[in-house]
């Protein structure tokens, strides 16, 4: 597990979708896409912020991301 430093978390830019607002879920940040791989996921530019400040439950939990989150955060 990653310890925090410096680890950003960001939303998917779903500004495309029909209902964009739905689905909340926050991917670790890998230059510009998820540490999951997820080639259906891009990422807002506006929603990156500090890892450690995101809640567990609006964590990815797909492999490449489940392993990024810092380890000292509930």
């Amino acid at each position: 597990m990653n310890e925090g430093a410096g680890v950003k978390a960001g939303l998917r830019d779903a500004s495309w979708y029909a209902s964009p607002g739905r689905a909340r879920v926050y991917h670790v940040v890998n230059g510009d896409k998820p540490a999951c791989n997820s080639n259906a996921v891009l990422i807002d530019e506006h929603s990156v912020c500090d890892a450690g400040t995101v809640p567990k439950h609006l964590r990815c939990h797909r492999p490449g991301c489940k392993q990024e989150w810092p380890s000292n955060e509930d």
